[in-house]
This record gives structure tokens, C-alpha cells and sequence, in this order.
């Protein structure tokens, strides 16, 4: 007689909500899209509007799944229609597997040397808080990295081994917040 088959536990869900610091005009409106079906896949079309009460800050809060590695950028739709994405490499986060909450604090980039999530690979995910960040080398090879705050400074940068974790200054209590891991 054959064992019933074990269902695996799926994560919970996570809350994840997106700040953004957008260069935006009268008229304009900032979206967030991505790799999942709840930020549209990629299109701008089926993007996520966020929100300007805090302007210059848009925000937006979706529930992802748990555990999974999201990719995603920001665009603004100008008021004459026509889209503009923000420049370099797609941004990364990893969701809570735990079911709590996450605030990414980014800064549109319209400039290809503004720091932002994304800059390292995609594998190399952070985890900040006021005291430390976690930045966690999920590749497959160590890598040199070190995180970006938002008051343009930098951590030192260390070796971290594939597979490994390395502890990093948190935002602290001033909220400098981790914008970024960096390939450095």
C-alpha cells in the first residue's frame, strides 16, 4: 500500500510595500512593475499605481508570495502619455518567509550611476533593519559586496562565500536606509 502523498506547506504571505522617491511633474504618475502577476509581469499597461500622499514618495503595498525572489522597476507615465522607465538594472528583493512585512526606500533612477537595489546580482539579498543588514549570497560563487545607503555612503566591502551570510550596518535610528547591495 502506497503512502498518501505530503503536500508541501506553502510560506505565508508577505505584505510587501514599495517607497519610491520620484522626480515627478504635474500630471505625472508613478507605477511599480515585475516578474510576478500582482505587479503586472512587466507590463506597463498592468502596472501597479502608486500612491503620491507622501510625494515626493509614491507608495504602493501588495501581498506576494512568501519565500520568492521578485524582480522589478519603477516607470513613470508622463501626463502627455508616454512611459519612462527608471535606468540600469532591474531591482531585487527576496519576500519574508515568514509572513511579515517588508518597505523597500528606493530613489527613482534616472541616471545609470544612481544606487539602487538590483545593482548586484539578483542572488545576493539583503535583509535590513535599524541595526543590521543581512545581505545572504545566494549564487554560486563568492562575491565582493557591500550595501548602499540612502545618504550616499557605502559599507566596506567583503568577501562573502556562495551559500554564506554577512552582517552589514543596519539604517540606525537616523533612517539611513540600505538602498542597495553593490557588486564592489
Amino acid at each position: 500500500m502506497c503512502a498518501p502523498a505530503v503536500a508541501e506547506e506553502p510560506h505565508p504571505r508577505a505584505v510587501v510595500s514599495f517607497d519610491v522617491a520620484a522626480p515627478t511633474q504635474w500630471g505625472d504618475t508613478v507605477f511599480v512593475t515585475g516578474s510576478t502577476p500582482e505587479l503586472g509581469s512587466w507590463s506597463p499597461e498592468a502596472a501597479v499605481l502608486m500612491s503620491s500622499a507622501s510625494s515626493p514618495h509614491w507608495t504602493a503595498s501588495l501581498v506576494l508570495d512568501g519565500a520568492t525572489s521578485v524582480s522589478f522597476k519603477y516607470l513613470i507615465k508622463k501626463a502627455d502619455g508616454s512611459v519612462v522607465w527608471e535606468r540600469a538594472n532591474n531591482r531585487a528583493l527576496q519576500t519574508p518567509s515568514d509572513g511579515s512585512s517588508f518597505t523597500t526606500h528606493d530613489r527613482f533612477r534616472d541616471a545609470d550611476v544612481t544606487p539602487a537595489s538590483g545593482i548586484a546580482p539578483d542572488c545576493a539579498v539583503a535583509y535590513a533593519s535599524w541595526r543590521y543588514t543581512i545581505v545572504v549570497n545566494q549564487c554560486g560563487s563568492p562575491l565582493p559586496l557591500q550595501t548602499l545607503h540612502q545618504s550616499g555612503t557605502a559599507s566596506h566591502c567583503r568577501w562573502v562565500e556562495a551559500g554564506a551570510s554577512a552582517t552589514f550596518p543596519g539604517y540606525g535610528l537616523v533612517r539611513d536606509d540600505v538602498l542597495a547591495v553593490n557588486h564592489c
